[in-house]
């Protein structure tokens, strides 16, 4: 019987690997899948060796902090492809942990490790390229750009698109309306500070202060969601939370396409903010020992992949030192109050929607993976 090991460390990369999984198993309901994923990947059918909850870490210095307990969760992983022997290992985005351990898995088995969603080095850190190049079999990339980059370098890539695209379909603007009982002419802000908790600890403060400043100057007429991600749900329920703010954690992208803008940190949701036509404003805020090395590493202009897509400033970024609670009510209240401003920000980013492509990446993949021999 067929066996698959599979590794994701954060929120998308749960949703992804579970529509991976059940693609895989619609051509081959035999296949067993083993390894670390989120409570989605496990009721596709993951025998979950490992939760996500605790592995998404952001930034050197939590890397550093949480050393013991990643080296603990690698020897384990190790110890579980040596119990499996899997036929094929199938690595989800989570690169510092993912070519780390697909260096150590090489080092005593030759197993075919493909990589679905790859570092963005094309961005920053194109060392590890070289680590790629070495221990990686065969990239499976979601933009059509990294296809030319890496086959440019050498690499057995295939382009498949994005798989976010596959698990959404346009919600019917009433049933949304009436899912979060919007007045009638309130203007809808969704607030996204991320999936990690890091991320949540730089940005959720930052947006209550942006939500509060502009609940004070609209004067109610603003409906505040926050969309909160699975694996940060317990972690925002610690903080305070005004009670004019929504807690959206059944259906998070409700709230992202209910919105007529969203307060977004940059990362995963920016990209679903476009396919789903939301403006957006894009933020990050980090310590500033990471954002003093990272901004150093970084090749691109931009954060938001939206921006990167586009090569041009089409949504606004607020990040870091420019992350202020004035800067960024003051770009929501020129936006909310001109909607002819409005009106170019989405259309720009419909723009970019177009360029993105459209389902099936899941199904793809999940043809290569049972055909392809590497």
């Amino acid at each position: 019987m067929k066996s698959f090991f599979i590794v994701a460390g954060e929120s998308s990369g749960d949703n992804y690997g579970a529509s991976l999984i059940r693609e895989t198993k619609k051509l081959d309901p035999s296949i067993q899948f083993h390894g670390i994923g989120g409570q989605k990947m496990k009721d596709a059918g993951l025998n979950q060796l490992h939760d996500i909850d605790r592995l998404s870490i952001v930034g050197f210095v939590q890397v550093i902090k949480s050393y013991s307990f990643l080296k603990r969760i690698v020897n384990s992983t190790l110890n579980d492809i040596d119990r499996i022997s899997p036929d094929k290992i199938i690595l989800i985005d989570y690169p510092g942990f993912n070519l780390h351990i697909a260096k150590k898995i090489k080092q005593t088995h030759d197993i075919p490790i493909y990589y679905y969603i790859p570092p963005q080095i094309w961005a920053w850190k194109e060392s590890r390229l070289k680590t790629i190049k070495r221990f990686i079999d065969k990239v499976f990339v979601i933009f059509e750009f990294e296809q030319n980059w890496y086959k440019e370098r050498g690499l057995d890539v295939e382009y498949v698109g994005h798989p976010f695209l596959d698990g959404w379909s346009a919600t019917n603007e009433d049933k949304i309306k009436q899912y979060f009982n919007v007045k009638n002419k309130a203007r809808v802000v969704t607030l996204f500070p991320g999936s990690r908790r890091q991320e949540v600890e730089h940005h959720l403060p930052l947006f209550i202060k942006v939500a509060s400043e502009l609940n004070d100057l609209f004067g109610g007429k603003i409906q505040f969601i926050l969309g909160v991600a699975d694996n940060v749900k317990h972690h925002i329920m610690s903080h305070k939370i005004p009670k004019f703010i929504h807690l959206e954690y059944k259906n998070p992208m409700y709230a992202l396409e209910a919105a007529d803008l969203g307060i977004i940190a940059s990362g995963t949701s920016t990209f679903e903010a476009c396919v789903l036509e939301t403006p957006m404003i894009v933020v990050y805020k980090m310590s500033f020992i990471n954002w003093f090395i990272i901004s150093r590493l970084i090749k691109v202009p931009y954060a938001s992949i939206v921006n990167i897509i586009a090569n041009k400033k089409v949504v606004p970024e607020y990040l870091q030192f420019d992350a202020t609670p004035e800067k960024i009510a003051s770009a929501v209240c020129m936006l909310l109050n001109d909607n002819s401003l409005l009106k170019k920000l989405k259309k720009e980013q419909m723009a970019v929607k177009k360029i993105i492509g459209g389902k099936g990446a899941s199904a793809k993949v999940a043809n290569l993976l049972l055909n392809e021999k590497v």
